[in-house]
């Protein structure tokens, strides 16, 4: 399954505002469902935790490839946003893809 991308501010603030938050290691996610049928996800790097947009924007592709390889396992009808943490940089990948798929396990519950 593909996912679309979460572009709107409305939708990034009413799942920061309203979403479920689960907390770990490497990132902070923050879910909840959406009426259109379609999984979305948008991605969250912080100018404080990565100071240069080489940082940001590692951050940001490591974590939308992990999300992408465990995609089968996303719910149809959720948003997703994820907020990178300084972490995710440091850990080895199959280390991050098994933080996103324990994640998106929470998710699904």
């Amino acid at each position: 399954m593909t996912l679309a991308a979460l572009k709107l501010r409305e939708d990034f603030k009413r799942l920061l505002d309203t979403g479920t938050k689960a907390i770990f290691k490497t990132f902070v996610l923050f879910y909840a469902p959406n009426d259109i049928n379609v999984a979305r996800a948008g991605f969250i790097a912080a100018k404080k935790s990565f100071p240069t947009s080489v940082m940001r924007n590692r951050a940001k592709r490591r974590l939308k490839e992990a999300l992408r390889l465990e995609s089968t396992s996303v719910a149809q009808n959720f948003d997703i946003v994820i907020i990178a943490r300084r972490p995710c940089l440091e850990k080895k990948f199959q280390e991050l893809l098994d933080e996103v798929s324990l994640a998106l396990k929470q998710v699904r519950q």
